[in-house]
C-alpha cells in the first residue's frame, strides 16, 4: 500500500501540470494581435482586444465610438500589435494552451501559455499591444489584467506611447459592452 501511496505522490505533479494545459499545438499562423491559429483550430485570445490591422464591420463599429481616430490611425495600431505578438510566438513552434470557451463565431478562446505562469494574453497588455477585454475576464483573473493595463499605462509601453487616444477608446468601449 505504502508502495501505490508513493507512486501516485511521484506522478501526481505530472498529472497536475498535463491537466494545466488541455493542448500542446503547433502555432500554423498569426491572423493579428488577438488571433492565431493550431493547424485547423482557430484561437481567439482569451481576456484581451487588439486593434483592428484591417477594415472590417468590427473596426467600423469600434471607429463610431471613438471621436477623432481615423481607420487608418486604428489599423497602424493593429499592425503594430500584430508585429508585437509575432515577436512573441514563432509559427513552427510548438505551445501549449488551453480552450476557455467558444465566441460567437466559433472560434476557440484561448490561453496560450509562454510558461507555466505567463500567457501571451497576459503579455500583449503588459507591453501595451492589447487591452483587457473585461466583460469576459473571470473573477479570479481580474486582478491580474487591471495590474497588467495599469503597468502599461504607467511605463507608456507599447501602444499607450504613440496611439493611446486608441487604446483609452477601446478601454472605454470594453468596459460598458
Amino acid at each position: 500500500k505504502k508502495m501505490k501511496i508513493s507512486i501516485i505522490l511521484k506522478l501526481l505533479p505530472i498529472l497536475l501540470l498535463n491537466s494545466l494545459y488541455a493542448d500542446t499545438g503547433t502555432l500554423t499562423r498569426i491572423i493579428d494581435g488577438d488571433t492565431i491559429k493550431f493547424g485547423a483550430t482557430t484561437c481567439r485570445l482569451a481576456n484581451i482586444d487588439t486593434p483592428e490591422k484591417a477594415r472590417n464591420s468590427r473596426l467600423e463599429k469600434v471607429l463610431d465610438n471613438c471621436n477623432g481616430i481615423t481607420m487608418e490611425r486604428m489599423i497602424d495600431a493593429g499592425t503594430i500589435s500584430s508585429k508585437f505578438i509575432n515577436e512573441i510566438l514563432v509559427v513552427g513552434n510548438q505551445y501549449n494552451y488551453d480552450v476557455v470557451t467558444k465566441d460567437k463565431y466559433e472560434r476557440s478562446v484561448c490561453n496560450v501559455w509562454i510558461d507555466r505562469k505567463t500567457t501571451v494574453n497576459q503579455l500583449m497588455v503588459r507591453n501595451g499591444y492589447a487591452v483587457p477585454f473585461f466583460s469576459f475576464i473571470k473573477d479570479d483573473d481580474l486582478a491580474l489584467y487591471k495590474k497588467e493595463l495599469a503597468y502599461a499605462k504607467r511605463t507608456n509601453s507599447g501602444l499607450f506611447k504613440s496611439y493611446k487616444p486608441i487604446m483609452d477608446c477601446m478601454i472605454k468601449n470594453l468596459s460598458t459592452h
